[in-house]
Formats: structure tokens, C-alpha cells, sequence
């Protein structure tokens, strides 16, 4: 009875999802289990309608202070950026468990967070334009944070059918409302815009700004890096990159925000062009005392040469070299254009075969060279053999 081998073909849409979806679950892995990614969709919760209110200026920040207060929570320093992809993923699966149930299907895993999710204000690609599919006239109301409803003055859309109108009839029946009602039109009121107050943010909430080095950081890392810089051209650590983790870690220990390495890389270089900058000399730089020790003395242009100091640059003629007969044509001021020509063209000619003629030389020398290392390669090839 012979073996017979099925070929199954999976669809390639199918193989890239599921690869995705376990790359990413992999790396959450790491750091949100089920306590963590609670405590993150709780914080999300918390600080997201403070950036609609305007409290929170940026997604950027929002994100900043969340990361903070995961530090302070479960004392594990997760950047921002991990935590904004964290939620993205967990919006991925709400969306795609709740369109399979929408659609009456079964989906072939379950969302574990679908309850928390039902709540949760997630980010929207089409917002409702007012009056861009009514009539002429409608109205609409606004709706705050705090579930209240406040009813706005009515707003006119205007048609493009309605400008195609006689000019003179627009005309007239203007200038006969002004002169009906010239009071009523002056004292006019302008609609009030109607606008949400700011809510002011919480007071255990810690904001961090884009500047993440004051001057007490700036010291510290400074010493770090003298500390393990010294370790690593020891080469008691292997690698640049892994110093800066170590580096970085330490700082997210002394001073309990997260700091990346790369952020820690690109504040120390910022430090030491600031430092060598030319502009700066004239004037003391902050850490000059702590660079100093690391990036040596602030000298940028090299020392000025005394006029007195003679230099020769004739070149000494070697003993080796053998003299080279070069006909020598002075140009005679009495001579024909032809005759002058003629001296020029010979001159060019004797500089063209001298130059010839020592790049001969130069590709010969080379080409024994490589003769003699394939002589030995061959010798050694013989001995092992």
C-alpha cells in the first residue's frame, strides 16, 4: 500500500494574520500580563477624555503620563510607545470579535478584555459633519464630557442652487430691508459660540514635559557614563548599545520616570557638541568641568604657527632613481605661431610619457607583488597537503 501525501493550501491573507497576531502576543507577553494590560486600559480610560477636554494638550503627554503611572503601579518601566501599541493590539482584537459578531459569526478566539472595551473611547475615522447631508437649514447640539446637552444657535448651509439667483431681485429686496429696518439691523447680536471649559487635571496626575534631563539628570547621567565607559573600553561590557540600556536603566531606578537609551545616546551628544562648538568658547559652558574630564580640553582650531618658523618642502632626489633625459624647449618670442605651438604640444607630450611611464612601473610592482602571494598560497597549499 503505497503513501499518499494531501497538499493543503492555506490562503496567504490567513498565514499573515495569524503571524501577526502571535508576534504581537508574544511581545506582550513580556510586559502586560492580565493584572498589567488591566491597569493599562484603566489608565486609558482615565486620561483619554482629559485630552478631548483640552486638559491635556497632546496624545504624546497623555501617553507620557500613563507610562508614569505604570512605573509607580507596578514598578516596571514600560515606554510610552509600548504602551500605545499595547492598546492598539487590544483594539485590533475588540474590533475584529465584535464585526465577526455583528455578522453572525463565530470567532475562532475569544476576546479576553470585550467587556472592558464596550466603554472605552476609541478613536473614530469619520466624525458627523453638521449640515453636510441635511436640507438648507438645520441644527445640532454639542455634547460634553459630563453627559449635557447644549442646545447651539441654528446655522444656515447654503446651496449651490440657491447663489444661481438674479442679481437685481438680491439687490433690491437687500436695500428695502435696510431701509424698513435700520434699527433692527444695527442692533443686531451675533450668535455666542458656545464653548466647553477646560477641566482641570487631577492632582496625584504627574505631567512630563519633552525636556526629561534638568540639570540634576544631566549630572547623573554625566557620571554614568564616566562609570561604565570605563567598563566598556575594559571591555567588561561587550557592546555600546547594551551600556546605554544599563545606563538608561539606572536612571529609570534613581529617578522613577522612564528614560530609553537612545534618549540618554542622543542627550550626551547633544552635551558634547554644545561643548566642542566653536561658538561657545568665548563664554564658560554649564558641565565644562564634568566634560572636561571625559572629552579633554575645548580646543577646536589647531595651534597658529609663528611667522618665524621656516618650513622645507623641497623634496630630497632619492639615490635609487635613475635620472630621466627630458628635452627641454624654451619658447622663443621671436618665433611663429607654428614654431610655438609646436613647443607647447612637445612639452605636453614629454609630461604625458613621464607620466606613463611611472604608472607602468607603479601596475608592474603591483603585479609581482601579486605573483609572489600566489606563489606562497600555492607553497603552503603543497605542505598541507
Amino acid at each position: 500500500m503505497s503513501d499518499q501525501t494531501e497538499e493543503v493550501i492555506v490562503p496567504e491573507p490567513l498565514i499573515e494574520e495569524t503571524i501577526e497576531e502571535t508576534i504581537d502576543e508574544l511581545e506582550a507577553e513580556e510586559y502586560f500580563n492580565n493584572e498589567r494590560t488591566l491597569t493599562l486600559i484603566r489608565l486609558f480610560k482615565n486620561y483619554k477624555p482629559l485630552v478631548a477636554a483640552g486638559s491635556i494638550k497632546t496624545m504624546k503627554q497623555m501617553w507620557e503620563i500613563i507610562s508614569a503611572d505604570f512605573l509607580n503601579e507596578h514598578q516596571l518601566s514600560v515606554t510610552p510607545q509600548k504602551c500605545e501599541n499595547r492598546i492598539k493590539v487590544l483594539e485590533r482584537g475588540y474590533k475584529k470579535m465584535k464585526d465577526k459578531l455583528a455578522k453572525g459569526e463565530r470567532p475562532k478566539k475569544l476576546f479576553p478584555y470585550y467587556e472592558e472595551f464596550q466603554d472605552m473611547p476609541l478613536n473614530k475615522k469619520y466624525a458627523f459633519v453638521p449640515g453636510l447631508n441635511s436640507s438648507n437649514y438645520s441644527t445640532y447640539t454639542t455634547v460634553n464630557f459630563n453627559n449635557t446637552v447644549k442646545p447651539v444657535t441654528p446655522v444656515t448651509y447654503i446651496k449651490l442652487s440657491n447663489v444661481k439667483q438674479d442679481i437685481d431681485d438680491v439687490s433690491q429686496t437687500e436695500n428695502s430691508q435696510l431701509i424698513e429696518q435700520p434699527q433692527e439691523t444695527s442692533q443686531q447680536i451675533l450668535p455666542q459660540q458656545t464653548t466647553t471649559p477646560r477641566q482641570p487635571p487631577p492632582s496625584n496626575m504627574v505631567i512630563i514635559g519633552d525636556i526629561y534631563f534638568n540639570r540634576e539628570r544631566t549630572l547623573a547621567l554625566i557620571d554614568l557614563y564616566k562609570k561604565y565607559n570605563e567598563k566598556y573600553c575594559e571591555r567588561a561590557i561587550k557592546t555600546k548599545r547594551r551600556m546605554w540600556y544599563i545606563i538608561a536603566r539606572e536612571m529609570t531606578s534613581l529617578f522613577k520616570i522612564p528614560i530609553t537609551g537612545s534618549k540618554c545616546e542622543n542627550k550626551l551628544k547633544v552635551l558634547e557638541r554644545n561643548y566642542k562648538r566653536g561658538t561657545y568658547l568665548k563664554r564658560r559652558y554649564e558641565f565644562e568641568d564634568e566634560l572636561k574630564a571625559i572629552f579633554g580640553d575645548r580646543v577646536v582650531r589647531p595651534p597658529v604657527v609663528k611667522p618665524s618658523t621656516v618650513f622645507n618642502n623641497r623634496a630630497t632626489p632619492s639615490t635609487s632613481t635613475t635620472p630621466q633625459q627630458v628635452t627641454i624647449r624654451v619658447l622663443d618670442p621671436k618665433a611663429t605661431i607654428a614654431d610655438k605651438i609646436e613647443t607647447v604640444l612637445l612639452g605636453i607630450r614629454s609630461d604625458f610619457q613621464i607620466y606613463y611611464r611611472e604608472r607602468l612601473n607603479i601596475e608592474r610592482d603591483k603585479l609581482s607583488l601579486k605573483r609572489q602571494k600566489l606563489s606562497m598560497m600555492k607553497d603552503d597549499r603543497r605542505k598541507m597537503r
